[in-house]
């Protein structure tokens, strides 16, 4: 089973120019941590501020300008719309929402010292959704290829010097159920190897489309402290252990319906993941008080070492009209289950802020991150398949991965109880051949009571991607499906605090 799965992660990995590696590699590398409507307002740019629970997932040093204990909790409102264009296809849109809790902390505050240059200890604990994976996307049209092209391909080990895999041999959620649905049959067998065909002919245009619905995010539980000294020295430590719940189904099909491809008439595969894990890291960070105006701030982020586990099913209803009539047949895969580790890469994070008395504040901070240093880790099984597919997929990540920088800009204007925030944010592209930046904008308000606050933020995030709905090796002879996807993301924090 886990020779088949590897044959089956290897090609999705490996040979998916983009999508797909930015859909898992960069799934658990590539966080935004938002946490409170504050920090969200200010376009994330928290780090040199501090007193705010997000810092935790920061710079965790912020934590030691807290004056008071505090619980603070924020209910979450994501809205994406994804527009997706099939290459040589149709353009399509999908819309999804989704209600959830993006933090919930506590912080207690330590005992005043007034004879001592530690003049206080600070704890918290809580968490903070560090990623969101809500997203559907759909795209359609007709273009050159069909996806039991690669089906055909995965009949061979790729060597025309060895034979084909019998029926037996093909795997249980690919190639196998496309030959028990009939999608793939048999046009000669004999003790030279084993020959499959199709209904399509090489490069044949056809109708296809699918709809591509995922859910979940990565929440982080933080446990920090953090020392104030004198007032102008303030140093904190975060052990954090991100969660992670991502669940995708695709539905793909190919249909027909002008009547142009001989016997066939529709297709449609179906794919369930389910990943589930945790992980857990270090973050240390300090911050100084220059002048009364002036603080900086610098965190360093240990990597993040995961270990997951994927549960997956696959099954393929094949539809076509033989000379005995219409056949309909539909096959599904067995449970699939496989257990990995990923480890993220480190990230430093340098922030500085400029406080403006009574009136407000502008804060800026920069974070770096080396995305070729991302590692799969297979060492849970011996098989020498998998080491070898874990050693070329770290290289792959190498190859086409680099260091990033983020970079976030921040504003807050007070009145009396009144806050008014305005926020930036550039994302740099992890790719080696991507030098584009992705932006986003926020806003917020918020009111300061002796006691209470709340606070309303606001972010509109833009990603563009590649997608790549299945993978074939001989691309001119099967040609390989791309998709454009841009979206957009509109969030809305609100967040309720409480001093005592």
């Amino acid at each position: 089973m886990r020779y088949i799965f590897s044959l089956l992660f290897l090609s999705i990995f490996l040979t998916n120019t983009k999508a797909q590696v930015i859909g898992d590699a960069l799934r658990y590398a590539y966080t935004e941590p938002s946490g409170t409507a504050r920090t969200l307002g200010l376009g994330g740019a928290i780090s040199a501020i501090g007193a705010d629970f997000s810092t935790l997932s920061k710079n965790p040093a912020g934590l030691a300008w807290f004056r008071k204990s505090e619980m603070v909790l924020t209910p979450s409102l994501t809205l994406t719309d994804a527009t997706s264009e099939l290459v040589g296809g149709d353009t399509r849109e999908r819309s999804r929402s989704n209600i959830n809790f993006n933090n919930l902390g506590f912080i207690i505050k330590g005992r005043d010292r007034t004879v001592t240059d530690l003049k206080f200890l600070n704890f918290a604990f809580g968490y903070n959704r560090i990623a969101d994976f809500h997203q559907d996307s759909n795209f359609a049209g007709t273009t050159p290829g069909s996806i039991t092209d690669r089906f055909l391909e995965l009949t061979s080990d790729g060597n025309p010097n060895t034979p084909n895999l019998t029926p037996d041999e093909l795997d249980d959620f690919e190639a196998g159920l496309a030959y028990e649905a009939g999608a793939l049959f048999e046009v000669q067998g004999s003790g030279q190897g084993n020959f499959y065909g199709t209904d399509f002919l090489p490069g044949e245009l056809s109708e296809k489309s699918q709809i591509i619905q995922a859910t979940g995010g990565i929440n982080e539980f933080t446990f920090s402290t953090a020392a104030n000294l004198r007032e102008k020295l303030l140093i904190g430590a975060t052990v954090g252990v991100p969660v992670v719940s991502f669940r995708e189904r695709k539905t793909y099909r190919q249909t027909d319906e002008d009547g142009s491809t001989e016997f066939f008439d529709e297709l449609e595969y179906k794919e369930n993941l389910i990943q589930t894990g945790r992980g857990i890291n270090l973050k240390v960070g300090a911050m100084f008080r220059a002048t009364q105006a002036i603080r900086i701030g610098a965190a360093v982020h240990t990597p993040t070492s995961f270990k997951l586990e994927d549960n997956f099913t696959s099954s393929l209803q094949y539809v076509y009209t033989d000379g005995t009539g219409r056949q309909d047949f539909t096959a599904e895969s067995p449970d699939g289950t496989f257990n990995y580790k990923v480890k993220t890469p480190m990230a430093i994070i340098g922030s500085g802020a400029f406080i403006i008395g009574k009136m407000g504040l502008i804060t800026a901070e920069v974070e770096w991150q080396d995305y070729s240093s991302t590692e799969f880790n297979f060492n849970e099984t011996t098989d020498e398949t998998d080491l070898a597919y874990e050693a070329e997929l770290n290289s792959q990540i190498e190859e086409n991965f680099k260091s990033a920088v983020k970079i976030r800009l921040g504003g807050e204007f007070a009145y009396e109880s009144l806050r008014l925030r305005v926020g930036y944010g550039l994302i740099g592209s992890p790719y080696v051949e991507g030098d584009s930046f992705y932006n986003s904008i926020s806003a917020g308000i918020g009111l300061r009571q002796k006691s209470f606050y709340m606070d309303l933020g606001y972010r509109r995030s833009t990603v563009g991607e590649t997608y790549v709905p299945y993978v074939t090796f001989d691309q001119e002879a099967s040609p390989q499906q791309e998709v454009l996807n841009s979206i957009n993301k509109d969030t809305f924090l609100l967040t309720f605090g409480f001093r005592f």
